[in-house]
């Protein structure tokens, strides 16, 4: 079984966290950003070089408010970088997105089908290949036989299966996921991991995900970055070769030892 190995910066610079085996779908370069507030100038991010390539799973740790969200709010457009800039594999537009968030962000009024269909309503009115479209993908998740339920009337784990549901509508060339399973509790985040990574290997779209546990961007990335306190800068690269389905293996000593060596870069 092949180990994963992690780059590490020096102590003045940024890893250059570059996959030169894929085509590239997004990559920062040289990307900072600052926020000004009444207390003063904030430096969230500093200097990120960072690639995702086609059909690519790469995870962020990082120390709460190291910018882990901010880079992804720069990646959807939510957020303008200070500095550097975000090119879309090479001279091409951005791939069509898919955003899910810590929290559900589901309409209450409408149903589960209408939610996953919002990016077709607020265009205008579904057709019935949207409707086909929103059905399947209540399979892909686990949710048939819940299409016309409201949002109140469905467990915090099926919201969020929902919610990534309805991030999946577009058929995005990029899912981004921005701790989207951190409220859950710990079997219920376990599945929905799992699942993931099923949906993933079946529908072939690259993904950002942000998290704190180190575990799940074990079990779900090609590669995990790292990075530090604020200002964010990335400190180590981590490539994960441990073979698929990561379920198999969740147990194995080499998992365990890629989440230690992960934990110490944290630690540093």
């Amino acid at each position: 079984m092949a180990d994963g190995t992690a780059r590490v910066a020096a102590p003045a610079g940024n890893v250059h966290a570059f996959n030169p085996g894929r085509a590239q779908v997004a990559c920062l370069d040289g990307v900072s950003k600052r926020f000004e507030t009444k207390s003063g100038t904030v430096q969230a991010l500093d200097g990120i070089r960072l690639s995702i390539g086609a059909g690519e799973f790469v995870a962020i740790v990082g120390p709460s408010g190291c910018g882990k969200s901010t880079l992804l709010r720069i990646l959807c457009g939510l957020e303008q970088p200070t500095e550097g800039k975000v090119d879309w594999g090479g001279e091409g537009p951005a791939p069509r997105m898919g955003v899910a968030f810590q929290e559900h962000r589901l309409l209450p009024w409408l149903s589960i089908e209408q939610n996953i269909m919002l990016p077709r309503l607020m265009q205008g009115r579904a057709t019935a290949a949207d409707v086909d479209r929103a059905h399947s993908l209540c399979k892909l998740v686990g949710l048939t036989g819940f299409e016309k339920r409201r949002p109140a009337e469905l467990s915090g784990g099926m919201k969020q299966r929902a919610s990534v549901a309805r991030a999946l509508f577009t058929d995005p060339g990029l899912l981004l996921l921005d701790e989207p399973f951190g409220a859950l509790d710990a079997l219920t985040r376990e599945q929905i991991t799992a699942d993931t990574e099923r949906i993933w290997t079946e529908q072939g779209f690259a993904a950002l995900l942000i998290t704190h546990s180190i575990s799940e961007a074990v079990h779900l990335a090609d590669r995990v970055i790292v990075m530090s306190a604020r200002p964010g800068r990335i400190v180590a690269e981590f490539r994960i070769d441990l073979p698929r389905p990561r379920t198999e293996v969740l147990g194995s000593p080499e998992f365990g030892r890629l989440c230690g060596d992960i934990r110490k870069k944290l630690e540093l």
